[in-house]
């Protein structure tokens, strides 16, 4: 049998994040690489994987996922009844000195910040087209973990010239922003873009018709709160909590009306 040859990603690479899948392609269906691509994730190469290695090892802040093919072990977790099951198909419940998240049926993550590599087993449809939301929601998970310690907080939402549309996941089709809120730029899937004055942050509404509302500040602070990508049984931890209230601070809150937004036409791979 011949060695799994494993490919190295790094997430917004031209960004310098110390933030890595890494992932035996051979195992999952061929969409997996369109997956990562659209996610803004780049493959490394040669000697790109050896610093990958060595940027995990010695940055406090380096994360590496590994993404490998459910055992019959992991299935029987993924597929099993769970008491959690009644709050919806995502959950997350402590395991010694780990955490695991549970997307039923689909995925399964053990993470723990002590630890640079977190294992994430799913079976080789991950990407495939049928599982396009679940997919990217997964991967907005570890990215939302993943970068709350480096400072980012990510919200479900979409960009748009005036800000963000922020929205719930199901409503975003699991697409994410995540917001480097110390250095005021948002990372989307079109790139890195900063921060303006008079940034906004929409909240469509299907009654409201030609005109836009004001929201309060409490308003808005709950509002982002609510649709925040960060998920933890415990709730938003403080530092989450500290960067939505400094970010509702550098915005403007508005309520849309719905008909006059279009969601950008595919995620799908």
């Amino acid at each position: 049998m011949e060695p799994s040859k494993l490919a190295y990603f790094q997430y917004f690479k031209e960004q310098n994040l110390p933030l890595f899948i890494k992932v035996d392609l051979s195992q999952f269906d061929p969409s997996l690489y369109s997956l990562l691509v659209r996610s803004r994730f780049t493959e490394l190469k040669g000697v790109e994987v050896e610093a990958a290695e060595q940027t995990v090892k010695k940055n406090v802040h380096g994360r590496v996922l590994s993404l490998e093919l459910a055992g019959p072990i992991t299935a029987r977790q993924l597929d099993a009844p769970s008491e959690s099951d009644r709050f919806g198909l995502e959950s997350v419940t402590p395991r010694d000195n780990f955490k695991v998240y549970r997307y039923k049926g689909f995925a399964l993550m053990m993470y723990a910040f002590s630890v640079k590599e977190w294992r994430l087993g799913a079976f080789n449809d991950f990407a495939d087209k049928s599982n396009a939301f679940a997919a990217h929601q997964v991967i907005n998970r570890f990215l939302s973990l993943a970068l709350t310690p480096l400072g980012f907080l990510g919200l479900w939402a979409v960009p748009v010239e005036e800000g963000l549309v922020v929205m719930r996941s199901r409503e975003s089709k699991g697409e994410a922003v995540f917001i480097d809120v110390l250095n005021r730029k948002v990372f989307t899937l079109d790139g890195v873009k900063p921060i303006k004055s008079r940034f906004k942050i929409l909240r469509l509404d299907p009654n409201l018709f030609d005109r836009n509302i004001r929201m309060s500040n409490e308003e808005l602070l709950s509002f982002l709160t609510v649709n925040s990508t960060y998920f933890d049984y415990q709730g938003p931890s403080i530092p989450v909590r500290q960067m939505l209230q400094s970010f509702a601070r550098l915005c403007d809150g508005l309520i849309h009306p719905k008909e006059s937004f279009k969601h950008r036409s595919d995620l799908s791979l």
